[in-house]
């Protein structure tokens, strides 16, 4: 569904979009593997799935065309890239080996970044509250308040003072 809505934001046929599509992602994924194996490359990786705003393009399929999503993808291209050069060189491989209008594949590719991030942006939501949802299970605790949370109450204690064993001075 995601291509299409794709392709259909662009005024493409599916058919001719989505092999296009499938080179843009797979060099998007290629890339980002790469950018990974540096700590610089994590940093950056942590600090695109940490801006909901870049991965927008997911979220609202009839807007895919906007100049939002358009602005989000350039920035998450120049985040992975750091030339238009090379994620512009994406598009022309992409549009040169599908035969779709090069233009519409350098319009494509932001986009294509946008939902990418977005996908590993709602991934990364699952696994952060897999691994740390089940911590207060484990610890009988309660997990710490997130922002907006109301704060922190401490228990009570039977005497309503807190119970110290502090040392005796002389």
């Amino acid at each position: 569904a995601v291509v299409k809505n794709l392709a259909t934001a662009f005024g493409v046929d599916p058919d001719r979009a989505t092999p296009a599509i499938e080179i843009m992602f797979q060099a998007l994924t290629d890339r980002i593997e790469r950018n990974t194996l540096s700590r610089g490359g994590v940093a950056d990786m942590v600090d695109l799935i940490g801006k909901p705003a870049l991965g927008r393009a997911l979220s609202d399929p009839h807007g895919l065309a906007s100049p939002q999503v358009a602005n989000a993808g350039n920035y998450v291209l120049e985040v992975l890239f750091g030339s238009k050069h090379l994620s512009r060189g994406i598009a022309a491989r992409a549009a040169s080996q599908t035969g779709l209008d090069e233009d519409i594949a350098k319009r494509m590719l932001p986009v294509a970044a946008s939902l990418l991030i977005g996908a590993l942006q709602n991934k990364a939501q699952g696994v952060i509250g897999d691994k740390f949802g089940g911590l207060a299970a484990v610890s009988g605790r309660r997990p710490l308040p997130l922002p907006g949370d109301s704060p922190l109450s401490l228990p009570d204690s039977p005497t309503g003072d807190f119970d110290f064993d502090l040392p005796k001075t002389s």
